[in-house]
Formats: structure tokens, C-alpha cells, sequence
């Protein structure tokens, strides 16, 4: 619903694959909630600052990980400077990966597409929310 109400409102298209469901659906509400909240932020930074035409994003899951790939074709960033830079939005998204114990790959240059990458271990899937709420 959130990527559908983005793209009634906004010029560009949204892609969205989610697989597999079932298991997606049964993941841990901490974990769904966080993943969420990263979504949010990857789309906010994306209106505010992409200019893009495309936005396609993945959800997939396999006995390993949970992976969330986020891909735009607008006008990139330097992600070597936002690396350092004071933008709360990736510091914010930075966070959660941690506090999933997954890991976070920024690809953009300026005037290029940004690839977002994220692996989150889902070994603990049903364990994490002790560590959440503690």
C-alpha cells in the first residue's frame, strides 16, 4: 500500500517483487517492521533527492538472508561522501541494518543509477526480536 500511494502521486514507476510470500509473511514483526522503516527512508531519499524514472525494488528470501535491493535510475550521489556526510536519512538506515545484523552496500556515482544492497542473516530471524526489544 505505502509503494502503491507513492507511485499514484509521484511521475515515475515502482517495481516491487516479493518473494517468497509465504515465508516473507511469517517473517518476525520486529523484522518486518525495521525492513518497513528502511523502505520508507530508501523511498524518502529517493523523492527528495533522485529524480528518477524507475524504482525497482526486491525482497527476496532464501534460507540465508533476506535481501532488499533497491535500484533507481536517477541522478546518483557520491556514495563515497555519504559515507562520512551528516545525512540522517543513511545514517538512519545504517542503523537499522546493524541493529538486524545485516550488512549495507551503496553503489552511485553522480549521474548514475544507485543500487542499495541489503543482506539481512536470517539464522536469527526468530530469535531477533529479544535483541530488538532489549
Amino acid at each position: 500500500e505505502f509503494l502503491n500511494d507513492i507511485a499514484a502521486s509521484n511521475p515515475f514507476n515502482i517495481s516491487f517483487i516479493c518473494h517468497p510470500k509465504k515465508s516473507l509473511d511469517k517473517l518476525n514483526d520486529d523484522v518486518k517492521i525495521e525492513v518497513y522503516r528502511i523502505v520508507q527512508e530508501l523511498m524518502s531519499n529517493i523523492l527528495k533527492h533522485a529524480q528518477t524514472e524507475r524504482v525497482d525494488i526486491q525482497l527476496i528470501m532464501n534460507d540465508q538472508y533476506v535481501n532488499l535491493l533497491f535500484e533507481d535510475n536517477g541522478v546518483g550521489f557520491d556514495a563515497i561522501k555519504a559515507k562520512t556526510g551528516k545525512g540522517i536519512g543513511l545514517q538512519n538506515i545504517r542503523t537499522r541494518v546493524s541493529k538486524l545484523n545485516g550488512s549495507i552496500v551503496i553503489e552511485s556515482t553522480i549521474g548514475r543509477v544507485t543500487i542499495v544492497n541489503i543482506d539481512i542473516p536470517a539464522y536469527h530471524m526468530n530469535s531477533l526480536e529479544n535483541s530488538i526489544t532489549s
